[in-house]
């Protein structure tokens, strides 16, 4: 079971390093000056409900792009910035030094080039742990379980750990692999991703030692422009985002976009 897990973990991050050489520029962090839209996304919505989103330790444990840890630090908070691959902390690092040089209070942003499964701090040192769109490529809960175990283990006591996944039960989720399919080079930058529930992902987080304080559907809105990503259809989303509230659970678990679950250590 070891070995099978070593093997996944591995084809993954090798996958990874392979999207990045192909699209170097794929998971680019946006303008600096875009950063500030990402407060109307339902994951910060909902965070910012549960904790007060200044003055944390975070770390965003397989960041790619890094983009939402790039926000958080523009909050003021302190985070580090991990992923097993150099060219998005790359461009991570350079993004960085653009938004210092325009501005007066400079990003406490780090990156560190490491392991998920392996995390090299000490334990409870953040105070907010998270991830996006990196446990859903693991078929075995076992795997997902180890990672989200690290998160736990440099997470404080009375800390917050989330991990957000697509949701592949999505209505438009094979409309939008058929379009990708068809428009794009998807083959080149895809990797398989496990279909999982909340309950599931919620009993995996409970699993390693967690108490879930939310759990739900996200990003119901990105639905009109989750593919294809048009300039017009992204103003359409911004808009509903800022002038909308987020809708019922029900809806919310069925349309979302995404699936996030939050547990506190």
């Amino acid at each position: 079971m070891k070995e099978l897990m070593e093997s996944e973990h591995k084809r993954i991050t090798q996958a990874w390093g392979r999207i990045h050489e192909l699209h170097p520029d794929a998971y680019i962090v946006p303008m600096p000056n875009q950063i500030a839209r990402l407060q109307y996304q339902d994951f910060f919505k909902v965070l910012t409900q549960i904790v007060d989103l200044r003055n944390l330790v975070v770390l965003e444990a397989g960041c790619g792009s890094g983009i939402d840890g790039f926000y958080l630090s523009t909050l003021g908070n302190r985070v580090v910035s991990l992923d097993y691959h150099r060219i998005p902390l790359h461009q991570l690092t350079q993004a960085k030094t653009k938004f210092d040089r325009r501005n007066e209070h400079k990003l406490h942003l780090n990156t560190v080039c490491g392991d998920i499964g392996s995390l090299c701090f000490r334990d409870g040192m953040f105070d907010l742990v998270f991830n996006s769109g990196v446990l859903e490529h693991y078929s075995s809960a076992s795997e997902r379980e180890k990672i989200l175990r690290e998160m736990v283990r440099v997470t404080r006591n009375g800390g917050l750990v989330a991990a957000a996944i697509p949701n592949k039960s999505h209505p438009c989720t094979h409309l939008w692999e058929f379009l990708a399919s068809i428009f794009s080079d998807v083959k080149s930058y895809k990797i398989p991703e496990q279909v999982i529930s909340i309950n599931e992902l919620s009993s995996e987080m409970q699993a390693v030692g967690v108490n879930i304080v939310w759990a739900g559907g996200i990003d119901v809105y990105q639905t009109i422009c989750h593919y294809p990503n048009w300039l017009p259809l992204r103003a359409i989303v911004l808009l509903l985002r800022i002038l909308l509230p987020m809708l019922s659970s029900k809806l919310r678990e069925k349309f979302g976009v995404r699936i996030l679950v939050i547990g506190r250590k």
